[in-house]
């Protein structure tokens, strides 16, 4: 739990330990790669805790959001839709997967996260899983990136399966109680406007 009677010098990513310098507002992390590791971390925890980790469904989110944060996070901010928009998309293909057919429930951004009505469709669950493994590129050993991919994926692993959680962040029971109190001693440390 975060105490707040001593300033520290410096305010540090909850993730990496990266320096998070000249904060305009207070912030956790250093980035939205980051902060979703710190999400995936304990996702797997609780998952492993109540013994859904090899679930198919399960999985396959832990896939993708690896996939993601190795792509350096996934903006969810910048896809958020209101409901107008959702209604549109929804009245548009009457409800139904624009690939299959079938009743349509995910609203898919087809490329990049712009919200313009033609960059939208209506997606059954297993059709945008699909499209989503579809852009989802193996990284192969010898590519340039394979080292870097392997290191996130060993250093998942060690935070999943460490017994007690390695950093605040990673502690899957108290971290949904616990976040805005850390946010919260790191406003004291916020550049003056």
């Amino acid at each position: 739990m975060p105490t707040t009677n001593t300033k520290p010098t410096v305010i540090h990513c909850m993730q990496c330990d990266d320096e998070l310098i000249r904060l305009r507002k207070p912030r956790l992390y250093c980035s939205i790669a980051c902060e979703q590791e710190a999400e995936l971390v304990r996702y797997m925890r609780r998952c492993k805790a109540d013994g859904r980790i090899e679930q198919e469904d399960v999985q396959i989110a832990i896939q993708t959001r690896f996939a993601h944060i190795a792509a350096g996070g996934y903006d969810k901010k910048a896809r958020k839709l209101s409901a107008q928009q959702r209604s549109a998309v929804v009245s548009q293909s009457e409800g139904l997967c624009v690939r299959c057919g079938k009743p349509g429930v995910e609203v898919d951004h087809i490329a990049g996260p712009s919200d313009a009505p033609a960059n939208l469709q209506l997606l059954c669950k297993e059709c945008h899983e699909r499209k989503t493994f579809g852009n989802i590129v193996p990284v192969l050993p010898g590519s340039d990136l394979y080292e870097q991919v392997k290191a996130l994926r060993d250093r998942i692993a060690e935070e999943v399966e460490s017994p007690v959680p390695l950093r605040p962040c990673h502690n899957e029971t108290t971290w949904a109680t616990q976040w805005r109190a850390y946010l919260k001693e790191r406003s004291l440390f916020v550049l003056p406007r």
